[in-house]
């Protein structure tokens, strides 16, 4: 096997023109290979470039989600294996005895759609080496869940100061288990822009007694508002 690696792309549909990819995601063909006969149901995270912004940065980041800066939502899929002697690319319906099997009284498909609660809890202590002496923000970005930190308590040079907790205590999202839930987000934010970024896996953040960490913000080339 060259590479493990199937990429996923949403198109947008253009009338004139070509269709454009506004989103992706990364398969992993071994775990592909694992599928028991049937196949199974998976929520799938869509990830790109923020909305708002074109040129090449927010192409590779729609086209190559492990360079993308932002969530784009999530699509519910169906899949499965099956030998073929060449590549087939075809477009049909889901079959019935798939869509019709249950888990106990309820059908397997509604179980995908049922919302499970999370608690989210964040704490920002302080930005330092900032690109500009401004009262940045920081925004903290969980799937369809976001927290944005106000203006700093301190401002000085290339630093700012919040000291600013928040408590999400209902955070509603449809995953069976906490690692589907896929990246945490945080921003440095310029106005309404998100000028910079870290990003990291969700289950980075499962420990209830967390320490505070330094995390490195990545200037988020489609917004380009940084200069390296």
């Amino acid at each position: 096997m060259a590479s493990d690696r199937l990429v996923f792309r949403l198109y947008d549909y253009d009338t004139a023109g070509a269709d454009d990819v506004v989103a992706s995601v990364v398969f992993s063909i071994k775990n592909l290979l694992k599928v028991q006969e049937g196949g199974r149901f998976t929520w799938l995270n869509l990830y790109g470039a923020p909305i708002g912004y074109s040129g090449p940065a927010t192409e590779q980041m729609n086209s190559n989600p492990e360079a993308a800066s932002q969530w784009k939502g999530r699509i519910l899929i169906h899949y499965q294996l099956k030998e073929t002697k060449e590549p087939e690319m075809k477009i049909a319906d889901i079959p019935p005895e798939i869509l019709s099997q249950k888990v106990g009284e309820k059908l397997l498909l509604d179980t995908w759609y049922s919302k499970k609660p999370f608690q989210i809890i964040g704490e920002i202590g302080s930005a330092i080496a900032l690109p500009d002496s401004k009262n940045y923000r920081i925004k903290i970005s969980i799937n369809d869940w976001s927290w944005t930190t106000p203006k700093p308590v301190e401002k000085k040079e290339n630093y700012c100061r919040y000291s600013e907790r928040f408590v999400i205590d209902k955070a509603e999202m449809p995953y069976l288990i906490e690692e589907s839930i896929g990246e945490v987000f945080v921003y440095l934010m310029d106005g309404d822009d998100p000028i910079c970024f870290w990003k990291g896996k969700s289950v980075e953040f499962f420990n209830p007694s967390p320490e505070f960490k330094w995390r490195p913000f990545t200037n988020d080339l489609s917004v380009n508002q940084v200069s390296e």
